[in-house]
């Protein structure tokens, strides 16, 4: 996800990372320049381009280095959202992500969390060495 905050107003885009764009790649490049120095403009810059760093475009490029070769009957998909809602604080773009992509259940785990837990409250944890 990226997103920028302007006047109570945000704007953003948001993908899945591990996406297979060609059947078989995933995670897409991105760009991110707030303000736009990277164009000289009185503006924000974001998005996502295909083919990614660092198979085929270097760090900090725009630009293929190396050919993206699409196979005959092969087909490119990438899904992304752009995004907007109203933001009172730089933390609404991660609130807004948590909404759309709620936290997984915790793992069970052997001994229990309560038991992990207690182990620490054990006093032999507080006895020098």
């Amino acid at each position: 996800m990226m997103a920028i905050i302007h006047r109570d107003q945000m704007i953003g885009l948001m993908w899945d990372p591990s996406q297979k764009w060609d059947g078989v790649h995933d995670r897409p490049s991105t760009v991110f320049s707030s303000p736009n120095w990277l164009q000289g403009g009185n503006n924000h810059l974001m998005g996502l381009f295909l083919p990614s760093v660092p198979q085929w475009v270097n760090e900090n490029t725009l630009l293929a280095s190396t050919p993206y070769t699409l196979q005959p009957d092969k087909a490119i998909n990438f899904k992304f959202r752009i995004i907007s809602s109203t933001a009172h604080d730089a933390a609404e773009p991660v609130r807004f992500w948590y909404k759309k992509n709620p936290m997984p259940s915790l793992p069970t785990l052997s001994p229990s969390y309560s038991q992990e837990l207690s182990l620490w409250d054990s006093p032999v944890l507080l006895r020098p060495t």
